[in-house]
Parts: structure tokens; sequence; C-alpha cells
């Protein structure tokens, strides 16, 4: 989910995971990873994201990121907008 975040220029620091395991995860099969971001508070962003193997989903998660001071001022002082949830695509 990190990824998700580092992808558009955000560095941000894990506040909250859960992680839901639901099947194992076979050795040497593909699999796809999925990230989302859900929405966005002031500098605490959510996200989710999925593990599928063989069209079956083996693990969920969720998460809650806080954007580190440094980034903030960063945004800040150039201007870049934070992404939002209205705009977020599936990385």
């Amino acid at each position: 989910m990190t990824n998700c975040l580092f992808s558009e220029g955000i560095e941000a620091m894990t506040a909250q995971l859960s992680v839901r395991y639901r099947e194992p995860v076979k050795v040497g099969v593909p699999l796809t990873i999925e990230a989302v971001l859900r929405n966005k508070h002031g500098r605490l962003y959510e996200l989710s994201a999925s593990i599928k193997q063989e069209e079956s989903v083996r693990a969920t998660a969720t998460a809650k990121f806080i954007l580190t001071i440094q980034q903030a001022d960063k945004s800040y002082m150039s201007g870049k907008k934070d992404l939002s949830a209205e705009n977020a695509e599936s990385r």
C-alpha cells in the first residue's frame, strides 16, 4: 500500500494496519496485488489492498498512513495538490 502513495510522490508512515489472511499463497504461482486509496482526511490517507491468486482472494488489508511533517511542508511550499479519493485510481 505504501507503494500506492510513493507512486504519487507521497511519503507517509503507517499509522494502523489490519491484515486478514484468507487462504495460503501457493509458492511458484503468480499472484496479483492491488492497492486502492479509499479516502483522505488532512494528513491521513486510508487505503485497502488485496492479494489474489488463481481467481481467489488470498489476503486483504486496510491501513491508515499519515503524511510526514517534512512531506506536508514540501507539498505546501510547492503548491502541490493532495491526492484525493475522488480522483484516485487502483494502483
